[in-house]
């Protein structure tokens, strides 16, 4: 009767580590597939991403830059995908900060607001570059 008792243990034991590792797994599928978005909308930039969710009044905002080849420093909280960084890290050039950027585009939006630093890319350069200028517009 052990015997039978420490098999089903095992089991289960087995069984839950198993459904861990698919859930991490779905977690990295869905965190990757998601994406980051950003959009204005009445008087605020939204910028939502895996993990993720950062809303920001223009009114707030005192400064705005793209910037190029940023080195993103390290994550204090947050999600640090392959292909994606959300959550927030901290650096030399903006201390500690919110971050939402895809790996691969060379450039990013940095928002300084009266809470902080925000730092966020769109899926391309070309996508950043055009909500950069779209921001920019809002802000006048």
């Amino acid at each position: 009767m052990h015997h039978d008792a420490a098999h089903t243990s095992k089991m289960v034991g087995l069984i839950v580590a198993i459904a861990v590792l698919l859930a991490v797994a779905a977690l990295f599928i869905f965190g990757s597939a998601s994406g980051i978005h950003a959009e204005l909308t009445g008087n605020a930039l939204h910028v939502k991403g895996p993990m993720f969710e950062e809303s920001v009044a223009l009114s707030d905002i005192a400064s705005l830059e793209l910037q190029q080849d940023v080195a993103y420093g390290s994550r204090t909280w947050g999600a640090d995908f392959v292909s994606l960084k959300t959550g927030n890290f901290q650096n030399a050039a903006f201390g500690a900060y919110r971050c939402a950027v895809y790996s691969k585009p060379r450039s990013c939006i940095v928002v300084r607001h009266s809470g902080g630093t925000l730092v966020f890319n769109l899926k391309t350069d070309e996508d950043t570059q055009a909500f950069f200028q779209q921001l920019q517009d809002a802000l006048q």
